[in-house]
């Protein structure tokens, strides 16, 4: 019973030491690689092999760090991440029968919001912008000091 406890203990010092990494980031299951896809002059995505318009999910590596994912529906995009390399989310962009839709939103690499804009049907409607340290800026000149 007592060496249960020591080992516990140990483990939990451990656990504690460990570095604060990023974490592994896991890739959707049947995603294809982002280079098999093509957007072609009908302004659809393709895999690159076929003449159907794609659906499912993708991803893009960088090393072994992913550097993007996202997912397309009948050939139009829907979402798009992109990560900086230290793992943290670079930026989120999300469209609506095509057209970008919603909230947009962009990082700084240090993970505090660098940027969001608001879309309805393509139009941007409104800006927001941080600065490095989080403090609301006025414009994305600020925003990127």
């Amino acid at each position: 019973m007592k060496s249960n406890l020591h080992l516990l203990i140990a483990l939990i010092f451990l656990i504690g030491c460990e570095k604060n990494q990023p974490a592994k980031l896991s890739l959707p299951l049947g995603s294809v690689h982002y280079n098999t896809l093509s957007l072609r002059s009908d302004k659809l995505w393709y895999k690159k092999d076929s003449n159907e318009p794609f659906s499912g999910d993708f991803f893009e590596m960088s090393g072994n760090a992913k550097w993007s994912e996202g997912t397309v529906d009948n050939g139009k995009m829907t979402k798009w991440v992109k990560y900086h390399l230290n793992g943290n989310r670079k930026s989120k962009q999300v469209w609506k029968n095509g057209n970008l839709a919603g909230v947009q939103t962009k990082w700084h690499s240090n993970g505090k919001k660098f940027i969001e804009l608001n879309y309805k049907d393509g139009e941007e409607l409104s800006a927001s912008y941080w600065n490095k340290k989080g403090k609301t800026v006025n414009d994305i000149e600020d925003a990127r000091k």
